[in-house]
């Protein structure tokens, strides 16, 4: 029975502070314009940022409204800045009660962040990126089976950042461009095999003091080169070269 009593006496001061929290949300107004910010400034600042007097080029009659907070947010920035600073009014004028400022501040902060949730973020510039050189040979050839060396044909890419694949930074220069065009004729007629074959006969040579061949063993020779046209070959391989009389072929 004792704690039965208790659990009723406990609940008492409970229940009645709820009920004081509703009655003091229920009268407190809630903050507005006219009732937070207007009083502040007919009564310290009016009387010299006038129509008429506008010290320091100030003229508080555009900020008489609640739609100068977004129109002229800078101007408001400086105000309370000022006033919080307790720059303005000036001395020896009469300075507002401290919780005329704190809630004139309170509520403009607040607007600023209601105006600022309202306000559609902006995704900034958006860049029509281009592909380097590799990017391009590697996309030629694994679309169309075409084996491009954009690196012989095309100018240097522009770099930044020791990086040549930044898309702020890649631009299509008329020269590139017109690489661009060619390079497409090419590559198309390759892809479909539309170029007409050589009049003449193919020849290539390789040379050691060149690095285009390659030596696995004293009697073997490697030498690789692709030929762009389809069709059937005959091929010739000719071994020029010098030796002693005496030595083996």
């Amino acid at each position: 029975m004792k704690s039965d009593k208790l659990s009723v006496y406990m609940l008492k001061p409970l229940g009645l502070l709820a009920v004081c929290s509703a009655l003091a949300s229920a009268q407190s107004p809630a903050p507005s314009f006219e009732k937070s910010v207007l009083p502040l400034l007919n009564k310290n600042c009016a009387a010299c940022h006038n129509d008429r007097l506008a010290q320091g080029s100030l003229n508080l009659g555009v900020f008489a409204t609640p739609s100068s907070l977004s129109e002229h947010r800078e101007g408001w920035e400086r105000i309370i800045q000022r006033i919080k600073n307790g720059e303005m009014p000036p001395k020896p004028l009469p300075k507002p009660d401290a919780a005329q400022v704190d809630a004139l501040v309170k509520y403009i902060h607040a607007e600023f962040e209601r105006i600022d949730r309202k306000v559609k973020p902006d995704p900034g510039r958006v860049t029509a990126r281009r592909l380097n050189r590799a990017e391009y040979s590697n996309t030629i050839r694994d679309l169309l089976g075409v084996d491009f060396s954009a690196q012989r044909d095309f100018p240097t890419d522009d770099s930044g950042h020791c990086f040549d694949n930044i898309g702020d930074v890649l631009t299509i220069s008329p020269l590139l461009m017109e690489k661009y065009v060619n390079a497409a004729e090419r590559i198309a007629a390759r892809a479909l095999g539309a170029d007409p074959l050589p009049a003449k006969p193919l020849e290539f040579e390789y040379h050691a003091k060149n690095k285009t061949v390659r030596r696995p063993d004293f009697s073997t020779i490697e030498a690789t080169h692709r030929v762009d046209w389809d069709g059937e070959y005959i091929v010739r391989v000719g071994l020029p070269g010098e030796r002693a009389k005496d030595a083996p072929p």
